[in-house]
């Protein structure tokens, strides 16, 4: 393709797009669509000496194929393991003699490839990164190769209690749904997985018109879609239109339970409500109430923990908002012995945001904390990438990039508490324990009756109620 041809691509793509649009977070982008149906984005913001290049296909572990968990994982991670022209080893050699990184990973709802690169080497780069996108070989060796790091990093996980903790977390989050399962596989699935397998899958779902390529960084938007023609223009889709990702509507009851890990000093606790989705109207209060429960290490969680070593380090809460679902997962690390003070902590603490109004000094420290870590995420390119890549992910307008730090500073301390009366019910939400059970199981069964244990072989993360069969 020759650079004439491409300058008067890029400038007919430039003319679809429109001018750039810069809002409060002085990052400019501009966007368009390719004639395959791929849609890119250009961002200029932070003084970055990278170029991220971040590529998006809509399918993550929900559309893994029944019985086979892992399978968008494996397939997002073999990118680099090979393609029709080139192995790893000389796909890894070519990338490291541009000094650039480039890594495939799979998620719930999307497969990611991301390259960073500085901007002079960015042409062959980008040329690599549609390379691997589009002509993974997928071969058995190295399925093999890749199959056995999974189970070693696995068999890990399932030894130490946040690790087990963090495996059992989506079966029981999305319960019922097609999310309901270990992204990264089991040990039932992984020996499933076939080479022509991740090949079909990436067939029926890595194609442009499922896809979203964004460029962040000190790059000219005519520059970049010219580059993004070069590299992706020529890639096709396969008949009938792509892949819709299903609704994720968790309705399942909540699943109470301890994993015994015998032998163990510490344990996980973790209690977990159903929160918002992404583009839910409260979706700020959520983040406000996040940070006020667990955020950045000075949240109430870690206050109420301080200076009691049975609890351990390490309090936290997660807000996470998917397309159609959310949740929220308040976490300690005690000693076995103390679980069930761990546990009563952090009910208490939920409850206490439905309880009262925040106080309007804590509420400002908490804010200035999010809004403070978002500007910091937007200052490199990763961060750029990642952000704008998310917005249209869940199909939001990328105006909302300049919108999130008002949104939060709108937050009200009688927000926050209504949030949490609707949400936080510890009442209403899953626990999930592992630990060495017979340290805390006694006095754990008189505190919360209803709580199961599950001794770690009877444990099957494919089964729908967790439960190995006998």
């Amino acid at each position: 393709m020759t650079r004439l041809f491409l300058h008067v691509l890029a400038l007919c793509l430039l003319f679809i797009a429109g001018p750039a649009t810069a809002g409060a977070s002085g990052v400019a982008y501009r966007e368009t669509t390719l004639p395959n149906g791929l849609r890119v984005i250009v961002a200029r913001g932070p003084s970055d000496p990278q170029v991220t290049a971040r590529l998006m296909v809509k399918s993550g572990a929900w559309a893994d194929p029944p019985g086979l968990a892992g399978t968008a994982v494996m397939a997002a991670g073999m990118l680099t393991d090979g393609t029709s022209r080139r192995d790893a080893q000389a796909i890894a050699r070519d990338v490291a003699a541009l000094d650039a990184k480039l890594a495939g990973s799979g998620g719930l709802e999307a497969s990611v490839v991301t390259l960073q690169v500085r901007p002079g080497d960015l042409e062959p780069a980008l040329l690599i990164m549609a390379e691997v996108i589009r002509h993974p070989a997928y071969r058995p060796e190295a399925l093999d190769a890749r199959r056995k790091w999974t189970f070693e990093g696995l068999a890990a996980a399932y030894g130490e209690p946040g690790g087990l903790g963090y495996q059992v977390g989506a079966p029981v989050i999305f319960a019922g749904t097609p999310l309901g399962h270990a992204a990264e596989g089991t040990a039932a699935s992984l020996p499933r997985l076939q080479a022509a397998g991740l090949a079909e899958f990436h067939a029926k779902h890595y194609r442009p018109d499922n896809a979203v390529l964004v460029l962040a960084g000190d790059i000219a938007p005519e520059q970049a879609f010219a580059l993004a023609a070069q590299a992706f223009g020529t890639w096709t889709s396969p008949p009938g239109p792509p892949p819709k990702a299903p609704a994720i509507t968790p309705r399942a009851p909540p699943w109470r339970g301890v994993v015994d890990l015998p032998g163990v000093s510490t344990a996980s606790v973790r209690v977990i409500a159903r929160a918002v989705s992404r583009d839910d109207p409260r979706y700020y209060m959520a983040l406000v109430a996040n940070a006020v429960l667990g955020g950045e290490g000075s949240g109430r969680l870690s206050r109420a923990a301080a200076g009691r070593a049975e609890l351990g380090e390490g309090a936290s809460s997660v807000f996470s908002a998917r397309r159609t679902t959310g949740y929220l997962s308040a976490n300690l690390a005690p000693q076995s012995v103390a679980v069930p003070e761990a546990l009563e902590l952090i009910c208490v603490e939920m409850s206490g945001l439905s309880a009262n109004p925040v106080a309007q000094d804590e509420l400002a420290a908490r804010k200035g904390e999010l809004i403070a870590g978002y500007s910091r995420q937007l200052l490199t390119t990763r961060g750029l990438a990642a952000v704008i890549g998310d917005l249209a992910l869940f199909d939001l307008p990328l105006g909302e990039i300049d919108a999130l730090p008002a949104g939060i500073e709108a937050v009200t301390a009688k927000q926050v508490q209504a949030f949490a009366k609707q949400v936080l019910d510890p009442a209403g939400a899953n626990i999930i324990i592992v630990g060495d059970a017979q340290a805390f199981a006694p006095a754990l069964t008189l505190q919360t009756p209803a709580m199961q244990v599950l001794g770690r072989g009877d444990l099957d993360l494919d089964a729908p109620d967790l439960r190995a069969a006998r």
